[in-house]
């Protein structure tokens, strides 16, 4: 495929799950939410006051400037190093990590036809892990080690491929991957020793696993996806054991339910819920769940009530968001964009990096 045509606007549908092991991810950059940020500092001076903020302006200079290109970052580490991706002038992705100093490294992984990278994850050493298409458009794990070293892998089995999501700081990675059987997620020592696992025990009724965070004791917090599009949380502690969290309030409806995002060392909890279609588009809250299994729901004073915080598509994948006018193939294939299978409507648009292959039905407000 020519660089030239990866444009985000080139959008088509193909097998579900097939589509994407791409994580989706909210990410509010805060210490002990994020990768390598657990049992470290609030950063809060000794009055108790907050500290001031400070907004710095990441833009990767090989970074494109039209519609829908840019510079995405997506985590950070204690050191102040953030990694994520960004489209260039021709649409085509590639990972990046800027160090605290504001040096910026560009992120390719090298031959077997790459087409593109992404970073989601990095620990307290630079270390850092994402996913890449090859040749013929499959996603591959990667990490690559803080002297730029790349090692791709996918755990045994995988077809057609494996995303890597997130690293602690003892060099775990966390992904999720696709195989005859269904969506797994995956953990990966350092010694490249595979541990693979399904939150529900059969990853047959899963389109996919996203394990968000994994922590230095290695517990894992994540979302997957079941076969009807509802989302719901899960918590796999350091034994194995896997709690599901569907939060109060959650509905289960198609891009609808509960999304766990993050997790700090002491096991506090950070997500969202979706709870349905409000005054014509789809509404969500905030949560936060305590290690004793307490949910807090809530919303932004400057919510007006309802935060309408961005959701996974049905293909969970990273995206932006914006509003126009579709075709919605309701089916995999697409093959009768009039047919009795899609329908014309204002919707959102759930664009991500690699494979922009999914649409999600949300009603239009009315005007």
């Amino acid at each position: 495929m020519e660089r030239g045509v990866r444009q985000p606007e080139n959008c088509c549908c193909r097998e579900h799950r097939r589509a994407s092991v791409w994580a989706t991810i909210v990410v509010g950059l805060l210490c002990g939410v994020q990768v390598g940020c657990g049992g470290g500092s609030s950063g809060m001076p000794s009055g108790g006051a907050p500290p001031p903020q400070v907004f710095t302006t990441i833009d990767v200079a090989e970074a494109g400037t039209s519609s829908e290109q840019g510079t995405i970052a997506l985590v950070v580490n204690l050191k102040g190093e953030v990694a994520g991706y960004y489209y260039d002038a021709n649409g085509f992705i590639h990972g990046f990590i800027r160090n605290a100093a504001g040096a910026i490294t560009t992120v390719d992984v090298p031959g077997d036809g790459n087409q593109g990278a992404n970073i989601s994850g990095i620990d307290a050493a630079g270390d850092a892990v994402g996913a890449y298409l090859d040749a013929l458009e499959d996603e591959h794990s990667f990490v690559r080690s803080a002297d730029g070293t790349i090692t791709t892998f996918d755990p045994p089995n995988s077809n057609p491929g494996s995303g890597a999501q997130s690293i602690n700081d003892n060099g775990t990675v966390a992904g999720g991957f696709l195989d005859s059987n269904g969506a797994h997620g995956y953990l990966r020592a350092p010694d490249g020793t595979f541990t693979t696992f399904d939150p529900t025990g059969s990853g047959v009724q899963i389109e996919i696993v996203i394990p968000f965070q994994i922590t230095a004791s290695g517990a894992v917090a994540g979302t997957y996806t079941d076969i009807s599009y509802v989302r719901h949380g899960f918590l796999r502690d350091s034994s194995g054991s896997i709690t599901i969290l569907d939060a109060p309030g959650a509905v289960a409806e198609v891009n609808f339910g509960t999304d766990i995002l993050g997790m700090n060392a002491s096991g506090t909890i950070v997500g969202g819920i979706g709870v349905g279609v409000v005054n014509g588009i789809g509404a969500t809250h905030s949560l936060v769940r305590t290690a004793d299994g307490t949910y807090t729901i809530f919303d932004p004073p400057q919510g007006g009530g309802t935060a309408l915080w961005p959701r996974q598509s049905m293909i969970a994948a990273r995206w932006w968001e914006f509003t126009e006018t579709r075709i919605w193939c309701a089916t995999d294939t697409c093959a009768s964009p009039t047919g009795p299978s899609s329908v014309s409507m204002t919707q959102t648009r759930r664009n991500f990096p690699f494979q922009p292959r999914a649409w999600a039905p949300i009603p239009a407000a009315s005007t």
